[in-house]
């Protein structure tokens, strides 16, 4: 079952029941999400999350698989193309999270 859940000003809280299995994205708009500290380290590894560059003013999404933690970095995978291991990025999380904003969190891995 997917739980989309949607900040708005007459109800805090509003929950569409879609009928997917093991889905609950918590989407957050834009100023509402974590900006300065390191929100991707904490991130459970396999979590599917979007994200957008603080300095350009656009519309544009960036959608990234968790792919784990090592020695203080962290693998990005891009979810479009997951299965090209060449599109891989190892980032440091500090400095990736200084230049882009969490925006929302499409799925976190059961277990």
């Amino acid at each position: 079952m997917l739980k989309l859940v949607v900040n708005n000003e007459e109800k805090k809280i509003e929950e569409v029941s879609l009928g997917y299995p093991h889905t609950h994205p918590i989407l957050k708009l834009k100023g509402q999400g974590p900006t300065s500290w390191d929100w991707l380290s904490p991130m459970e590894s396999g979590t599917e999350f979007l994200c957008s560059h603080k300095s350009q003013q656009s519309w544009l999404l960036t959608n990234f698989t968790h792919g784990g933690k090592k020695e203080g970095a962290v693998l990005l995978i891009p979810t479009a193309t997951m299965n090209n291991h060449t599109s891989w990025i190892w980032v440091d999380p500090i400095e990736f999270c200084k230049v882009f904003e969490l925006r929302g969190i499409l799925e976190i891995p059961d277990g």
